[in-house]
Parts: structure tokens; C-alpha cells; sequence
């Protein structure tokens, strides 16, 4: 008998154990909701901002759209951004990671599938049951199901304790003060003035006033001296002032000489004397031509020289780029073969390439980032994509302190962003991606030349690399009658500038001041 009541009570013990268990884990499958606003110009700030350079800035303006948000930490790995948000929920600070990746920011902020995106965006915390987003005001504002390390917390409200009631008290009735006696009236005192003469002077006065409270004693007698009035001393004379010298005018610091405007000359030639577009520079044209030569820079301070010729004929303009590069780089992101996982995985690798920019509006600064709105005619040459290619890219870029659609943001010189949108003409690129799924070797290039189309088919181009030199030629139609491209009349001048890409992207590429192009 004692042994079936062991068993008994030891089964209903288990069981016991078990619903604590239970209930105890359940506590700690709460999840609360975390709400970040994220502004559109943040948006560009986070996918812009490649080195985490302005962070600082970037978790400031979070902070101010996000009265919860304690500090924010970027992560990133080419276009894959990993954003942790530290949030302050319920008295309990929280760090939801949101991953996320560059052009995805880009298309939220453009207006471009955002639904979509939002809802494909990946979870990089095993907390974060959910992510969903909605966009209004130009503001993102994301929600997210985050899982709390504690249960829910169940705050109690007391129930409001009753009023005590009012006590009445009764105030006794106010006693009728005693008429006070009346105060017998005062005699009004007499005054008496007697003069004193003394040799004919008037030297004292005497008042003599009667005492009437007591009646025994004799009135008393005042007497007053009356002094003669003083004169006022004169204030003495102030001297004239000196006269106040005017400070002398703060001499203005000397601005920094302006650098002088460059002028390429393109002299008219014959249709015979014309090069071929190969990017030789042995045609005969160009050995009579002198050179302009100008120094680029980089945003870090870099310098290189470089030497530009032109010249035209009745339909067409020529231009011959030289600089000197001691690294041929002629491969542009090859596809590596991984062995492992039996797929490809993207280089490294970058080429060189030179783009001509020619201004379609008037502008002081050459620099992208300067803040100016500029509107171009742009033609790129890689070394990479347009191997065995007779072309350039050819392609209209906009350049704008406002926000504009399909654009990249950047930081700009006076702090503020700049969005940059590079749109190729119409028809076909100059070449193709390709992306085998199969083995086809262990380096397979990216990019393969493509014939162009229409409009992208109007810049003919070559360049060849010699003793550690590139040569890049270029050629266009005077007038392509195309609303997209530039049109050079003689004699007319033509404000444009040159940056050079020696295996580098963005801001690692070397970039001229204005140049001025004039047809004689």
C-alpha cells in the first residue's frame, strides 16, 4: 500500500515538474515590437557612405527621427550591409540586426518596388521573428518582431481608494463686537513765532509749541537755526576729449589664385588626314599636333600627368589621351571558380579606364562632388569590358543637390549629399554579362564586347597599352541631331574635363579641372 502511494505521489510530482517547466519556458517566448523610422536621406547616407566615414553623422540623424535609438553599428562586405540598431524598449535596451543590401536602399529611397523589397529583406538575428515596413513621408518605418530575453512584464494598477467623506463642522455664530468709546477730540496746538534781530540780520527763529497732554508743565520752547543758503560749487570744466581714433579696416587675407583655364585647340583637318580610331598615336595628324598636358588628382592628394590632342573635319571630332600607368590592369572582376562550393565567386580585379565629360550646362567646378547642378554628355573607355571593341559607353549624366530617381548618393564637399545618376543612350550596351552556371575554367571573364545600337553607337573608341603608357582615342559626329548628346559647332568653345581610372572606382580616380575645348 505505501509502496502504490510513493509511485503515486512521485508520478504527480513529475507532472507538476513538467507544467513549471513549461510555463517557465512560455515566458521567454514573448516577442515585442520594435519600431526604427529611417528618413530617405538616411537611406542614401547608409548605402553611399563605402568606408563607414560618416557613421557619427549617420547615428545622429537616427537618434533625432528616433527618440529610442541609443547608438547604431555598420557592418559591411562589398554591397552587404549588416545595420545593428541598439533600441530602447520597455526599460530594456535591445540590438536587433537588420541585413540588407546596397542597391535594395538605393530602389526603398527611389520609389522603386518597395514593398517588395522590404518584405525580402533578411533577418541576421535569430531574435527577429518578423520584418515589415511601410513607407510614408518619405520616411521608411520598419517594425519588428523582437524576442525578449524576459517574460512580458504585467504592470498592476490599484484600485482608486475610496474619498473619505466630508466632515461638516459648524461654526459658532461671530460675537458683536463692544462699541468702542469715542476719543475725546484734541485741541489744535498754537504756535507761536517770534523773530530774533540781531544788528538788523535775521539769525534765528523761535517756535514755541504748547504741551497738552500735561497741563502742569510750561510749553516748551524750539528753537531753530536758520543757516543762510550755500551755494552750489560750479562743476568743474571738462577738458575736450582727445578725438577717438577709428579702428583701422581688418586688411582682407588674399584669396588663393584661382588656377588658370586650360584650352586644347582642335585645329580643322581633311578627311584624309583623319586618324584611325585604334588608339595609336603613329598616325600623322597627331605627331604635328603639340599636346596640351595637365595634371589630374584624387581626392586623396594624388597627382598624375596626362597629355590630350584634338582635331576635326567637317563631320567628325578626334581626341588622343596618353598618361602614363605602370600596371596594365585589363581584367575587370573575373569569376573564380570555388571548387568547394562548385560555383563562381566575383575578383577583385579592376581595370583602368578614362572617361571625357563635356558640360551641356555652365559650371565652376569640375569636381562631382563640388554640389553644382550639372548636366554632361559622357563617354567611357575600359580597358576590360570593351577589349576588341571599336566603342565607347556613351551616356548622359546628371548631377543634383536634390534627390533624383535611380541615382547613387554620395557626401559632397560642403557636407551635404549629392546624388549622381549615369544613364547609358538608347540601344544596346557595348557588351554583355556573362554568368555560366557551369564549370567553364578556372577564370572566366565577367564581361564579354557587344556590338551597340542606336544612340549608345555613336562614340567610336581604341586604346592600347605601350612602355607602361595607355593611348585612348576617341571620335563622334559633330551633331548626332540627338537630344541626349552634345553638339560642337565651329568655332565655338566647350567646357569639359577627363578623369582617369587606374584599377580604381569611386573616389580613387584621378580627376582634371575644366578644360576648355575651342574649334578653330
Amino acid at each position: 500500500m505505501k509502496k502504490r502511494l510513493f509511485i503515486i505521489n512521485l508520478f504527480l510530482f513529475i507532472i507538476l515538474l513538467s507544467c513549471l517547466i513549461k510555463t517557465s519556458n512560455a515566458a521567454y517566448l514573448y516577442y515585442d515590437e520594435v519600431n526604427v523610422k529611417l528618413p530617405k536621406p538616411l537611406l542614401f547616407k547608409i548605402a553611399a557612405d563605402d568606408t563607414n566615414f560618416y557613421q557619427d553623422e549617420i547615428e545622429k540623424e537616427l537618434k533625432d527621427a528616433n527618440s529610442s535609438v541609443r547608438k547604431i553599428e555598420i557592418r559591411r562586405s562589398k554591397d552587404h550591409i549588416l545595420l545593428k540598431i541598439f533600441v530602447l524598449v520597455d526599460k530594456e535596451v535591445l540590438s536587433p540586426t537588420i541585413s540588407m543590401y546596397k542597391n535594395d536602399l538605393y530602389m526603398i529611397a527611389n520609389d522603386f518596388s518597395r514593398d517588395n523589397i522590404i518584405k525580402k529583406m533578411k533577418k541576421d538575428d535569430l531574435k527577429i521573428k518578423s520584418i515589415s515596413g511601410t513607407f510614408k513621408n518619405d520616411t521608411l518605418l520598419l517594425k519588428l518582431s523582437y524576442k525578449l530575453a524576459r517574460p512580458k512584464r504585467v504592470e498592476f494598477v490599484k484600485p482608486p481608494e475610496p474619498e473619505p467623506e466630508p466632515v461638516t463642522i459648524e461654526e459658532p455664530e461671530p460675537l458683536e463686537p463692544e462699541p468702542e468709546p469715542e476719543p475725546e477730540p484734541e485741541p489744535e496746538p498754537k504756535v507761536v513765532k517770534l523773530a530774533v534781530k540781531s544788528k538788523g540780520v535775521l539769525d534765528y527763529s523761535v517756535e514755541i509749541e504748547p504741551v497738552l497732554k500735561d497741563k502742569d508743565k510750561v510749553p516748551k520752547a524750539m528753537v531753530v537755526k536758520k543757516e543762510p543758503p550755500k551755494k552750489e560749487p560750479e562743476p568743474p570744466k571738462k577738458e575736450p576729449e582727445p578725438p577717438k581714433k577709428e579702428p583701422e579696416p581688418l586688411k582682407k587675407e588674399p584669396e588663393p589664385p584661382k588656377k588658370k583655364a586650360l584650352t586644347v585647340i582642335a585645329q580643322k583637318i581633311s578627311v584624309k588626314q583623319a586618324p584611325k580610331i585604334d588608339g595609336k598615336r603613329s598616325d600623322a595628324i597627331w605627331k604635328k599636333t603639340k599636346p596640351l598636358v595637365l595634371e589630374l588628382e584624387t581626392a586623396a592628394g594624388g597627382r598624375l600627368k596626362a597629355g590630350i590632342k584634338a582635331a576635326y573635319t567637317n563631320g567628325r571630332i578626334f581626341f588622343l589621351v596618353q598618361w602614363q600607368d605602370s600596371v596594365k590592369n585589363d581584367t575587370h572582376e573575373t569569376l573564380l571558380w570555388d571548387s568547394k562550393k562548385k560555383e563562381y565567386r566575383v575578383g577583385k580585379d579592376l581595370e583602368d579606364s578614362i572617361a571625357l565629360l563635356f558640360y551641356m550646362n555652365d559650371i565652376d567646378d569640375s569636381c562631382m562632388r563640388s554640389g553644382e547642378e550639372v548636366t554632361a554628355d559622357y563617354w567611357h573607355w575600359r580597358a576590360a569590358r570593351l577589349k576588341g571593341s571599336r566603342y565607347a559607353y556613351d551616356g548622359k549624366m546628371r548631377i543634383s543637390s536634390s534627390p533624383l530617381s535611380h541615382a547613387n548618393a554620395y557626401p559632397s564637399q560642403n557636407g551635404k549629399i549629392v546624388w549622381i545618376r549615369k544613364k547609358p543612350d538608347a540601344g544596346k550596351l557595348p557588351w554583355k554579362i556573362q554568368l555560366p552556371i557551369k564549370f567553364k575554367g578556372a577564370k572566366v571573364p565577367s564581361y564579354l564586347p557587344s556590338k551597340p545600337t542606336k544612340s549608345s553607337a555613336d562614340v567610336k573608341a581604341g586604346g592600347i597599352y605601350l612602355k607602361r603608357e595607355w593611348s585612348v582615342e576617341f571620335s563622334r559626329k559633330l551633331s548626332t541631331n540627338r537630344s541626349d548628346d552634345i553638339i560642337f559647332l565651329p568655332p565655338n568653345k566647350y567646357k569639359f574635363a577627363i578623369a582617369i581610372y587606374n584599377g580604381a572606382v569611386k573616389q580613387a580616380h584621378y580627376t582634371s579641372q575644366i578644360i576648355v575645348l575651342e574649334l578653330k
